[in-house]
């Protein structure tokens, strides 16, 4: 009985304390509101301005529907370009472009402050004078607050439409342990506000991708040649210490030719078995352009840039960065120069250029997946699969990379880069050979990229 009693008593108390600690915590929330003043939640501080920005928002499927009766305009060819830079920049001017209309610069308003450019302009080969660097946070005596710069710019009746966002940035590596915007292994991550406000649900937070490579690239030594004409042939060996990538290039160098072999290693154990390589990350200049990181809504944002002067914010949640251009693209010029939107197939067998162009024969490029020059994050790695016998290198003694992905390549957004030169040019076929046992009956979706020329 005296327990049944005590029992009783102490969940009395417990109750009791829950519900002051929930009134007490209510209350606190209340009085921040008022003030203005930062709201902590689980150890992290958002404004009411930032609140604010949030309210109202919609989704992008409700964001295009609401300006469905809305054309680009009648000047697509004007391209806004944010010139970034705290010095030289040029106010209220226009500079022609090559043949693609004028490029509008407007000037900068930024309150991000440049601290700290190691690996930056400590290496001359990536100086760039045009460029802003956008901190993790800014510290001014006890204050800490997000690093952020905005930009003022002005749309003419004839140039509001829908625009592309094209973002060129830097990944700096930052390691200084006292910065306030030491590098991690996460992701970029901005916030993105046009006229104050967030334009939709899927940009309130933009994912910018660093790259990371393995560290079993060597590059070789450069010897003159007699030959006289350019070549890359990749061929792929197992030594008694490793499984090697080997690339035999020939090129042309300041008028001189030179040959060079460079050669990737998987290293491995007494028993043969591969090694996996260190994923490094590697700092280097990327365009992003604005889509849905989950995956969900297809192809590239548009947003909506209506007449008046409009403002446009980045603010760092995430890691810092170096931007080196904003561009708000027309989706017309998108469309037809810069191909942000694929075209059919059949369309793009009318172009011109693609019409003309000879099938290769003879020419056979060959990429073992587990040899990426690239990946979006260090956990996408090499692994091995011998389950069958067309897949190179094989042992069935050891465990030898082979292929790429399984478990460490299957979330939303995660990529792999290779590197490669075409000796010869006309229309290729594309051959890969895949696998999907993660889910049985399921397709798997990709996404196929080629960029250069």
């Amino acid at each position: 009985m005296k327990k049944n009693v005590f029992q009783r008593v102490v969940c009395m108390l417990l109750s009791v304390t829950l519900l002051l600690g929930a009134v007490s915590v209510t209350s606190f929330a209340a009085a921040e509101s008022a003030s203005g003043e930062k709201l902590k939640v689980n150890g992290t501080a958002a404004t009411l301005e930032e609140m604010q920005a949030l309210v109202g928002t919609v989704s992008y499927k409700e964001y295009i529907e609401s300006y469905a009766n809305s054309t680009v305009g009648s000047a697509p060819e004007v391209i806004y370009v944010f010139d970034v830079d705290n010095n030289n920049r040029v106010e209220g001017s226009t500079m022609p472009s090559n043949g693609s209309g004028n490029q509008l610069y407007v000037s900068e308003s930024a309150d991000c402050k440049t601290e700290d450019w190691e690996n930056f302009y400590t290496d001359a080969s990536k100086s760039e004078d045009n460029a802003l660097f956008l901190p993790t946070t800014v510290k001014d005596g006890n204050n800490v607050t997000p690093g952020s710069a905005t930009w003022t710019f002005n749309v003419t009746k004839e140039q509001q439409g829908f625009y592309y966002l094209y973002i060129e940035y830097y990944n700096p590596q930052i390691t200084d342990p006292n910065s306030t915007s030491k590098s991690s292994v996460s992701s970029i991550q901005k916030k993105l506000y046009i006229d104050g406000k967030v334009p939709f649900d899927e940009v309130g937070t933009l994912i910018f991708d660093k790259h990371w490579s393995y560290n079993n690239y060597i590059e070789g030594t450069p010897e003159p040649t007699t030959a006289t004409e350019a070549s890359s042939k990749i061929r792929y060996e197992e030594r008694d210490d490793g499984y090697y990538k080997i690339v035999d290039l020939v090129y042309n160098e300041g008028g001189n030719w030179f040959k060079r072999t460079d050669t990737y290693k998987m290293t491995q154990d007494i028993n043969g078995n591969s090694m996996s390589p260190l994923a490094e990350e590697s700092s280097e200049w990327s365009t992003f352009i604005s889509r849905d990181a989950s995956g969900f809504e297809e192809g590239y944002f548009k947003f909506y840039l209506p007449y008046g002067t409009r403002t446009f914010t980045l603010e760092s949640e995430r890691e810092p960065m170096i931007i080196k251009s904003i561009r708000f693209v027309p989706a017309a010029v998108a469309n037809a120069e810069n191909s942000t939107e694929s075209l059919d197939y059949e369309d793009y067998l009318k172009n011109s250029i693609i019409a003309a162009a000879p099938s290769v024969s003879g020419d056979f490029i060959r990429l073992e997946a587990e040899f990426p020059d690239f990946v979006s994050d260090s956990s996408v790695l090499p692994g091995n699969s011998n389950d069958n016998a067309a897949n190179y290198p094989i042992q069935a003694g050891a465990q030898m990379f082979n292929v790429i992905g399984k478990t460490s390549y299957d979330a939303v957004g995660q990529w792999a880069a290779y590197k490669f030169t075409v000796n010869k040019t006309g229309l290729y076929k594309i051959n890969m050979r895949y696998k999907q046992s993660a889910l049985e009956g399921m397709f798997i979706c990709r996404t196929l990229k080629l960029v250069g020329g």
